[in-house]
């Protein structure tokens, strides 16, 4: 918690630009794009970043959940529709800072608007020549520990208009949602982030901010939903992590286990949720050791791991730039955080891009 306060004191002159942005936009009464990803730590920043637009009285607020990690051409040009030809201020959280968002944010660029991102995936892409500011914990001494969310909080926070107990709470929200450190949350916030996982799961119509904020409002609503999807991650991880096929490689145990059953498209639990859920119990199964979980089914394959993993030499990152190199017709898009990421993979390929992970953890982790 220490590091992350050195990191937010360092990170202040990048928050008080992207606080300007905010308010030039506001005080020439432009259209704001509010995207947000759909998970926890995106909707936390997102109603973070509203409840400031809010406070400075804009009242152009096209708030829009993004299903996918990336800023595509595609939802640059819905934007941009929706702006009919006048220029306004796009505010990405939680996603776009990747290879596959350069289109879609030169698009949004080249047509006069501001860009302001507030992302904490790790990234290879120039982002300060596609956005007007951005706003990530890497050139400051931090890392992905501190959840996107957790930024959007401290841009809130400046403001000084946003109420603080509410932004703190949103903190805590976006750390339960990661699971960071960078904030301890308490139960509440625990129950709040899995609940919020679950709704947005089947929202992906525009303006639902409000709704989200109604279900974290409405205590008989938010314990209801969470004593059922509790029950359900439970039993995935009790039952997925007795099926996970085990191996030793080098320090780390290795885990697959096939979510095919409980992960479908479009529902709950995502893949990454029904694999972290198999992950954390595995964890809990040989605590201090090194633990890896691949979680596979349909084309997409999850990857979470242990910090001791990591310190044993296992990356997610290293890990899909292998892939991309070595089986490029076989990965469709890959990427995340070094302890947790995704890979999609092309239709029947899943098999062979499995046994490919194989051969390069025996690299990565001899």
């Amino acid at each position: 918690m220490a590091e992350t306060r050195k990191v937010l004191e360092a990170m202040q002159p990048v928050f008080k630009e992207a606080l300007g942005l905010i308010r030039q936009a506001c005080d020439q009464h432009q259209t704001v794009i509010l995207r947000y990803n759909n998970d926890a730590d995106g909707i936390s920043g997102g109603l973070a970043i509203e409840k400031t637009l809010y406070a400075f009285d804009c009242n152009k607020i096209y708030a829009s959940q993004n299903n996918s990690a990336f800023y595509e051409a595609g939802s640059a040009l819905r934007d941009l529709n929706f702006l009919r030809g006048s220029r306004g201020l796009v505010i990405i959280v939680d996603c776009g800072a990747n290879a596959e968002s350069v289109e879609g944010l030169k698009i949004a660029k080249a047509a006069g608007n501001k860009i302001l991102v507030i992302d904490h995936h790790p990234t290879k892409v120039n982002m300060k020549d596609l956005a007007h500011c951005y706003c990530a914990p890497f050139e400051f001494g931090g890392s992905s520990e501190i959840p996107a969310g957790y930024l959007a909080c401290q841009v809130a926070r400046l403001s000084g208009k946003v109420d603080a107990k509410q932004i703190s709470e949103l903190e805590m929200v976006s750390c339960a949602g990661d699971k960071s450190h960078a904030v301890t949350p308490n139960d509440d916030a625990k129950r709040k982030a899995l609940v919020l996982d679950y709704a947005c799961t089947y929202m992906n119509a525009p303006n639902n901010l409000e709704f989200y904020e109604q279900v974290l409002e409405d205590s008989k609503l938010l314990l209801t939903i969470y004593s059922q999807v509790n029950g359900l991650l439970e039993e995935i991880g009790k039952i997925g992590s007795e099926k996970a096929r085990k191996v030793k490689i080098g320090k780390v145990n290795v885990n697959f286990a096939n979510i095919s059953s409980w992960s479908k498209r479009g529902g709950f639990p995502s893949s990454g949720k029904a694999c972290g859920v198999i992950h954390d119990h595995l964890k809990s199964q040989k605590p201090g050791e090194p633990i890896v979980t691949f979680g596979y089914g349909g084309k997409t394959i999850s990857v979470r791991a242990n910090t001791e993993a990591q310190q044993a030499g296992f990356s997610a990152n290293k890990l899909i730039t292998a892939l991309k190199e070595e089986m490029p017709e076989a990965i469709e898009s890959g990427g995340g955080h070094d302890v947790a990421a995704s890979i999609k993979v092309r239709k029947d390929h899943g098999k062979i891009v499995l046994a490919e992970i194989e051969k390069q953890l025996e690299k990565m982790l001899k």
